[in-house]
């Protein structure tokens, strides 16, 4: 997702405002001012976008949670982690050690693991048929 396909993306969802952007994707409004500045947005987003779209419910945030996502989504490692979502291994291991995530996180995961495990199902079709 780029900048401009994030912006139609907001349109569609009638997000208009920095504000409105920032809250249902939970950023800073400022953050929002500065994808536009730079004219680029983070990796994650797509999945952020997807998990609105899809009306997915985000993850809940906790140490023990964010594990368990991690697990069903085959990311064994913190990079592997920051890998599939765009962010430096050593941010991964911040969330952790300071037992804080960001709040863009719950959404993001939710999106991720929706498109992982539909990407397994197209790849591994049923074979029971």
């Amino acid at each position: 997702m780029d900048l401009k396909a994030f912006q139609e993306w907001c349109e569609a969802q009638e997000l208009y405002t920095q504000k409105d952007r920032a809250s249902a994707i939970g950023v800073s409004a400022q953050t929002i001012r500065n994808w536009e500045v730079r004219g680029d947005v983070p990796y994650w987003l797509r999945f952020s976008t997807y998990a609105i779209t899809e009306n997915l419910e985000p993850l809940h945030l906790t140490v023990a949670n964010f594990k368990a996502w991690q697990q069903r989504c085959g990311l064994q490692t913190n990079e592997a982690t920051g890998i599939a979502l765009g962010r430096k291994r050593q941010s991964v291991h911040q969330w952790f050690s300071r037992f804080s995530f960001p709040n863009w996180l719950a959404l993001a995961c939710a999106g991720y693991e929706h498109q992982h495990k539909a990407a397994l199902k197209s790849a591994c079709p049923d074979q029971s048929r």
